[in-house]
C-alpha cells in the first residue's frame, strides 16, 4: 500500500519535473524568437517613465508632484488598511 502511494508520488513529480522542463525551453525558445525580430526594442532598452498629465518630462516640478502623489497614495493606503 505505502509502496504504491510512494509510485505515485514518484509518477506525479516526474509528471510536473517534465512539464516544467518543457515550459523552461518554451519560454527559452519563445524569448530567442523575440529577439531575432527586427523593429523590436526590448524592455532593458525601453526607460520606464512616469509622466504626469500636462506635465513635460524635462520640467523638475512634475518629478516632485509625481513624488507628492505616489507618497499620498501611500498615505491613503496605510490609513485605509488599519
Amino acid at each position: 500500500m505505502i509502496a504504491q502511494g510512494v509510485q505515485l508520488m514518484v509518477i506525479g513529480m516526474s509528471v510536473v519535473f517534465m512539464f516544467l522542463l518543457v515550459l523552461v525551453a518554451c519560454m527559452s525558445l519563445l524569448a530567442t524568437i523575440v529577439k531575432l525580430i527586427p523593429g523590436q526594442v526590448s524592455s532593458r532598452d525601453k526607460t520606464a517613465a512616469v509622466v504626469l498629465p500636462g506635465c513635460v518630462e524635462t520640467v523638475p516640478d512634475c518629478q516632485k508632484s509625481l513624488e507628492a502623489a505616489i507618497a499620498a497614495v501611500g498615505i491613503h493606503h496605510r490609513r485605509r488598511s488599519q
